[in-house]
């Protein structure tokens, strides 16, 4: 009984135990420079190991607290060891990353991404991604939105913005008659001057558009310009010249 107690305080004091998972791969309380984790962190990466593992991954041998999920045309990776610019004390989610074989057109990789994501974060297990994920060569240019607390990841994965049919491709519409649809949707009336106007809330404010100022109809690139609140609740705005804007 009393070496029971004493196995109880070291573990809970030192957190020096390991935990046997798949295939005789161990969870360690370390990061991967070294850095010793304290019991309440290693008990948080202990039950994320619990999950994946009941989600049909299996923890690296050669790589303790590296999970990865493989089939023919994927291997997803939900690394609990840390990285330099984020500790895994700070962030216990698992760092999540992917290779795909390359026949995998990209709509399709980032569809099985984000179907992967929302499983992980339903079976309460969320993870993060890469601040460089516009680097990723699937992400290039893609408009997107990722809330990892409440499991939303937003991108093209080829269904239609509009209908959400299943087009099977690159792109937001599936045509040019649900592209007008969605282009309308974004006309507003202005509640200072009730002209009609379109928001650009949509749009990356670094594209170079040529629109016209709705206070002098002049044309102007956004680079130049400056939000115009339209409404405040909810909060959109149109772009204006900078001298035009009062």
């Amino acid at each position: 009984m009393l070496l029971g107690q004493l196995r109880t305080i070291f573990y809970y004091t030192y957190s020096y135990i390991t935990v046997t998972t798949n295939e005789g791969a161990s969870m360690i309380p370390n990061d991967k420079f070294g850095n010793k984790l304290y019991a309440k962190t290693f008990n948080i990466l202990k039950e994320n190991g619990c999950i994946l593992s009941g989600l049909g991954y299996k923890e690296s041998k050669n790589s303790p607290n590296l999970f990865f999920l493989r089939t023919s045309v994927f291997s997803f990776y939900a690394d609990m060891r840390g990285t330099k610019e984020i500790s895994i004390w700070s962030d216990t989610c698992p760092f999540f990353y992917w290779e795909f074989h390359r026949s995998i057109p990209k709509w399709e990789k980032r569809r099985v991404i984000k179907k992967e994501l929302i499983k992980l974060f339903n079976s309460q297990c969320p993870c993060r991604l890469s601040f460089y994920l516009y680097r990723e060569p699937e992400f290039e240019d893609i408009p997107t939105y990722v809330d990892v607390a409440n499991g939303e990841y937003d991108w093209d994965d080829g269904r239609c913005e509009v209908c959400k049919k299943d087009f099977k491709g690159e792109g937001r519409f599936c045509s040019r008659k649900c592209k007008g649809e969605y282009e309308k949707a974004q006309i507003d009336e202005c509640l200072v001057c009730g002209k009609e106007v379109y928001s650009y809330d949509e749009y990356d404010s670094n594209e170079a558009l040529e629109v016209k100022c709705i206070i002098c109809n002049e044309k102007m690139c956004l680079h130049n310009s400056i939000d115009h609140h339209i409404s405040y609740f909810p909060e959109k705005t149109v772009p204006v010249h900078r001298g035009c804007h009062c």
